[in-house]
This record gives C-alpha cells, structure tokens and sequence, in this order.
C-alpha cells in the first residue's frame, strides 16, 4: 500500500515504512474484534499499515483512521518485513499499544507471529 504513495499523500505523515519493509508474498489478514467478537478483517497486502486518529481513512494506501480520544495521530504501525516476517511498533502514543497483553515499548519494532495487537 505505502509503495503506491505518492510524495505529495506522504507529506502530511510524519511516520514512513523502514527501509527493511517489502510486501508480503501472500496478503496477511488483521482480523478487527470489539468486545471479544470478530467484527471484520483488514487486508494488509503491502509494506506497512499505520493506525492513527489523523491519518486518511484509506486502508488501501496504507492507513487507518481511528477516531476516539484514545488514539494518537499517528499512533501504531504493522510493517512486513522482506524476509517474510511482521512486526508491530507504538509510534510513541500517549497510551501506548498492547501485544498479546503486555504493552509495547515506544518506537521498537516487535515481532509478531500468531498475536493479538491492541490499539485503545
């Protein structure tokens, strides 16, 4: 999704895809729960998927808007790595993000394999 940006979409976002980012071989799914019930899914087909309370609500190109007081402006990211792996990073957020139930430290990327990604 990021690699379809083009610099004048990507002007406004602070946070980019580390240069170790590639698209995945297969899509990978985000399955959207509320209250312990599925509620969706999320194709992730691309580099990175960023989560925020002032980012385009274009999941498509690689964004996700989130809009409750809870959530930062640009608050957390999943990155697909080239080696086929994905990971997780709190971009700093003021109540930070919570990873198979213990919450993330700021700014480091944390590898995911089956897990349970918390965003308040």
């Amino acid at each position: 999704v990021f690699l379809l940006l083009d610099a004048s979409y990507m002007a406004d976002l602070n946070w980019r895809p580390p240069g170790w980012s590639a698209k995945p071989s297969t899509p990978r799914y985000l399955l959207i729960t509320k209250e312990g019930a599925s509620t969706g899914h999320l194709t992730i087909s691309d580099r990175a998927l960023l989560f925020g309370r002032r980012v385009p609500n274009e999941p498509e190109r690689g964004t996700v808007r989130l809009d409750h007081d809870s959530i930062s402006r640009q608050h957390a990211a999943v990155v697909h790595s080239f080696q086929g792996e994905t990971f997780a990073v709190d971009l700093g957020s003021r109540f930070g993000t919570t990873l198979d139930g213990e919450k993330m430290p700021a700014n480091k990327y944390t590898h995911c394999s089956r897990w349970h990604l918390v965003v308040p």
